[in-house]
């Protein structure tokens, strides 16, 4: 059954008269109340609306076994019509779900079957990427999306009138399309955050159903800027070489906003190449090269990064020890076009922390490799030697063996970085976190016992 449209539309008590609700019937609070679910009136008697996205949902659904439950099958009195919409029903059809049949004998057969499947008609349900924010339409299909749209002198209040086409839709949903530019973590903050009203009164349920007509007022919520760029700091500069220090969790490549050569773009008017392969969650040191330059052959770049990895290193790792690992293209598009490459990687134990009961012992790395090695080979290469980076999500078991007032400080972050680059023989250093020392979590640890 559909919860896109309120039950109240679907049925009235006069056809469809509800029995007691027994002790025992209703479904777990948080499934009556819309936590896990939508508020439905048959929730008293253990209905649980879970969405399942069809044959191919691959997830958890235990909860929607039907296996030794009692089934209920409900007929609507004689001579009484559906008024959904205010329209007649047509003399051949059922009045339930309100299809239209030929025929009566067609009819008694649709009523004696009322839960199979009609297989010889087909619906086309026209579905919504996550990433789309205005939706085609097709001739006499209506628009989904809110057409009524103002926003005050000072933006501070903008409001939002739901068209038929929106009848139906969530509050939460509404609010991201409704507003151009708003995330959908932006309209579930100003929900939570009682900026939003429904005719008047404050609406804190993102899942709340609206019909057609209301009015949705938004207050105090302004939607990201797309324009806005991170202010990137440059700590070497010799044309047309620079080198900049790229902030976690910004992309180093791409052209469009957010990213490293993007904001490096808008900073200096000229385009920029990153010659770095830093992944997102990896901050440090990034070499980029002006586009226009012509620069041949390409400079020589080396790249020392730091890392604090989970239990103490084999005395054959000291004082370094050099490898070679195989770099994979991680994008589908680009395992058609690339081919794996060797690179060359140095590793050196700079120290570890003591042995502790109550902690798994940490070890600081410095790791030297070339321009061709990105940070997400380096993280698998030592995580297949059982020495993964701390706070890598595939080392949960590692990471749940440190002393907790560790990973309260870590917070789930990477601790790896690249903190000295070498040009052409020219050496930029910036200072290393303590967060990447042993020897600070040593004392930490001290200090504790004290």
């Amino acid at each position: 059954m559909s919860t896109s449209v309120p039950f109240s539309k679907l049925w009235t008590e006069d056809e469809l008269p509800l029995p007691e609700a027994q002790p025992g019937y209703a479904a777990p609070r948080r499934y009556r109340f819309g936590k896990l679910g939508s508020r439905h009136v048959l929730g008293k008697f253990g209905y649980r609306h879970r969405r399942t996205e069809g044959e191919l949902y691959k997830g958890r659904a235990n909860d929607t076994n039907v296996a030794g439950s009692m089934h209920y099958l409900f007929r609507a009195q004689s001579g009484s019509n559906s008024v959904m919409d205010g329209t007649d029903i047509p003399k051949h059809a059922c009045k339930i779900c309100r299809t239209p049949f030929s025929s009566e004998k067609e009819l008694e057969e649709h009523m004696r079957a009322p839960a199979v499947p009609d297989t010889t008609s087909t619906t086309i349900v026209q579905t919504v990427q996550p990433n789309q924010k205005a939706l085609s339409v097709q001739d006499d299909q209506e628009i989904m999306r809110p057409i009524s749209c103002t926003t005050n002198a000072d933006g501070s209040e903008t409001s939002l009138v739901v068209e038929k086409g929106c009848d139906g839709k969530r509050l939460r949903w509404f609010i991201q399309h409704g507003i151009e530019g708003l995330s959908k973590k932006q309209a579930k903050v100003a929900i939570q955050g009682s900026q939003v009203f429904v005719n008047d009164s404050v609406a804190l349920d993102a899942s709340r159903v609206l019909t057609f007509g209301d009015v949705v007022l938004v207050k105090s919520i302004q939607p990201a800027s797309s324009s806005s760029a991170p202010e990137i700091e440059i700590l070497y500069r010799k044309d047309p070489i620079l080198v900049a220090f790229k902030p976690s969790g910004v992309r180093t490549k791409g052209q469009f906003p957010g990213t490293l050569e993007a904001s490096i773009e808008q900073q200096e008017g000229h385009r920029y190449d990153a010659l770095s392969k830093l992944d997102s969650f990896c901050p440090g040191l990034c070499a980029l090269i002006r586009s226009d330059c012509g620069l041949q052959p390409p400079p020589a770049i080396s790249h020392s990064m730091t890392a604090l990895v989970f239990k103490a290193v084999p005395e054959s790792w000291k004082p370094h020890r050099e490898v070679t690992i195989t770099v994979e293209p991680q994008w589908k598009k680009r395992k058609r076009k690339m081919t794996p490459q060797s690179v060359p990687l140095k590793l050196m134990p700079l120290g570890t922390t003591k042995e502790r009961e109550d902690s798994m012992q940490l070890t600081t790395i410095r790791l030297e490799t070339g321009t061709a090695c990105s940070t997400s080979s380096i993280c698998q290469y030592l995580r297949n030697e059982s020495h993964g980076v701390v706070g890598d999500s595939n080392c949960r078991q590692e990471y749940l063996k440190v002393r907790r007032s560790i990973r309260n400080r870590i917070k789930d972050k990477m601790c790896i970085g690249c903190y000295r680059v070498e040009i052409n023989g020219m050496e930029i250093n910036c200072e290393v976190p303590e967060k990447l020392l042993w020897s600070f979590w040593d004392a930490h640890c001290e200090a504790r016992h004290l």
